[in-house]
């Protein structure tokens, strides 16, 4: 089975000039390595200059990721101790932030950044080790944009929000162990050989315990592209020893509760939803800008390949057939892992496939020489490949350095949002979430829900208590500074965290020792949540708890 080789693999074809017989122009590489180290470092530290965004959708998520890691700071670990199915190492990164800024406001920013820097120069390794120097340059800004971006990827660059934030953080080591799997080295060299094994294992592993469904589709890549791109005894050692050294430190990190991460998998997927045919359907067709793009840039690739004779012809097919299948449906089986479900742009992954599609082109083009595809100069073959690759990866990646330059500018200018979405006291004092950020209609803002109850904790007597809550997300225990509930999930959610036939069950959730605060209105507006909880939990809850006292938007209930 052929593989795909880089542009800097080949030399230039006699008479060949301009950026297409630059692949292996040292010069041009050396300025697109500094340019894209520049660039990327330039959006990490603009990243922790501005430090955490006001939430202007979703804003109750960061209750989540701040939960848990309060819990890791406190030493309760997840999986072991509490029902969790948001890898180890979100909260682990959000723990280190706490400490390094010495805030829990400012943590997630400074997480982002931790996992941009290790990305960096593993993303500049594995582009411009393996792709035109021009072309790996965008793929590390795409990749590290991504992982900076201050909102959903799903939504404008003005719409600043930390939900879902692993995405965007499992991205780049998932493109990364990709362009590794996918394309070979410019430069074949056995120290290449170790450093591909370790940087691709290190990053599956790292997926696993970020989000297991990025590390499991990396595993299955691992395995598909074994017989596809023969490697060495060098790499697969590699392979070995990284994934062996990261899973015996997330096993000690775990106190080896191996067993309780996959019962806690097998919860949270048979809790999901599945898509209906006609959901399917009409997400597929969603895609067809994006598929369409890249369909483009793999017949454009054909065609190149078509100048050397029919062998190179087939090669292309056939190299094009499982590049655009690799790549475009690890995006889709991507996308259809996360909710609600997205366009392909709004994953890396999808861009990188142009991009190494583009690649292809440029290596065919230089391998030609001046010759032509029929009535079409080559030159046109590369800008109307270059076109194609931009409907693909500029409307994410450039809305993505947009977002942050904007966050920037926001705090430069001291926008902030009104007095009633900003908490003014306590450990998250400063942290600002909107009004209307996809909460269901409240009596009052969701910064003001939360001073409600701990009002209602205050006059009960149980202001320095620790509280578990059945709502989407509990933030009573961060926003005080007390210590976190040992047994309590960080977050709830009927039909993909829970659902009446998978869920933790009752005395793996409830210890005795924590005060209950149930929501009249759930975080995300769906009361079934509350009427499933009831089902699940009413026979043990009424058993071990009592009414104490309820204000306008919460009821508190305390052990008998």
């Amino acid at each position: 089975m052929p593989e795909i080789e880089p542009a800097a693999a080949n030399v230039p074809a006699p008479g060949r000039s301009g950026w297409l017989a630059d692949a292996s122009n040292s010069r041009l590489g050396t300025l697109c390595l500094l340019f894209a180290a520049l660039q990327c470092a330039l959006l990490i530290g603009t990243t922790w200059w501005t430090g955490a965004v006001p939430q202007m959708v979703f804003g109750h998520d960061v209750m989540v990721l701040l939960d848990g890691a309060w819990k890791l700071k406190w030493g309760i670990t997840p999986h072991s101790d509490f029902y969790s199915p948001f890898g180890v190492l979100t909260f682990l990164v959000i723990a280190v932030g706490i400490d390094l800024t010495g805030s829990l406001v400012h943590a997630i920013p400074a997480a982002t950044c931790i996992v941009a820097l290790f990305a960096l120069p593993l993303a500049l390794y594995a582009s411009f080790s393996r792709l035109h120097p021009l072309i790996a340059l965008a793929a590390t800004i795409v990749l590290i944009a991504t992982a900076v971006a201050p909102h959903e990827l799903r939504f404008g660059s003005d719409v600043w929000s930390y939900a879902a934030i692993y995405n965007r953080w499992a991205y780049p080591l998932f493109g990364i162990a990709m362009l590794i799997m996918a394309v070979r080295p410019s430069e074949p060299a056995g120290w290449k050989d170790w450093a591909d094994g370790l940087i691709v294992g290190s990053c599956t592993l790292l997926l696993i315990f970020l989000k297991i469904s990025y590390g499991l589709l990396a595993v299955a890549l691992i395995v598909g592209f074994a017989p596809i791109r023969l490697r060495g005894r060098r790499y697969w050692f590699g392979v070995l020893v990284s994934g062996l050294a990261w899973l015996l430190a997330f096993g000690f990190l775990l106190d080896w509760g191996f067993g309780h991460l996959l019962q806690d998998m097998r919860i949270a997927a048979g809790a999901r939803h599945g898509l209906g045919p006609i959901e399917l359907l009409r997400w597929g067709w969603s895609l067809r800008a994006e598929l369409v793009a890249m369909s483009g840039l793999a017949l454009i690739w054909c065609a190149t390949g078509s100048t050397v004779g029919r062998a190179a012809l087939l090669r292309r097919v056939i190299e094009c057939g499982w590049v655009f299948g690799a790549f475009a449906g690890s995006a889709a089986a991507i996308l259809m892992t996360n909710s609600p479900l997205g366009h392909l742009s709004e994953t890396p992954i999808a861009e990188l496939g142009a991009l190494v599609l583009l690649g292809g082109i440029v290596r065919d083009l230089r391998e030609t020489g001046a010759e032509a595809v029929g009535p079409v100069r080559p030159k046109v073959l590369a800008l109307a490949g270059i076109g194609l690759a931009l409907v693909v990866v500029l409307p994410m990646t450039g809305r993505n350095v947009v977002g942050v330059a904007e966050a920037a500018a926001a705090k430069r200018a001291g926008t902030t949002l009104s007095p009633a979405e900003r908490f003014t006291s306590g450990p998250l004092e400063g942290l600002q979430i909107s009004a209307f950020g996809g909460d269901p209609p409240l009596p009052t803002t969701y910064v003001g829900k939360v001073m409600d109850g701990l009002r209602l904790l205050q006059r009960t007597g149980n202001a320095g208590r620790t509280v578990a809550a059945l709502d989407f997300a509990n933030p009573f225990n961060v926003v005080r500074g007390v210590q976190p509930s040992e047994t309590a999930p960080t977050c709830w959610q009927l039909g993909f965290l829970f659902s009446p036939q998978s869920a933790p069950p009752a005395e793996r959730v409830f210890n005795g020792r924590d005060v209950i605060m149930v929501p009249k209105r759930f975080g995300d507006g769906d009361q079934r949540n509350l009427t499933v909880m009831q089902q699940l939990y009413g026979s043990y809850f009424s058993r071990h708890y009592r009414l104490a006292g309820e204000s306008e938007q919460w009821r508190l209930f305390v052990p008998k």
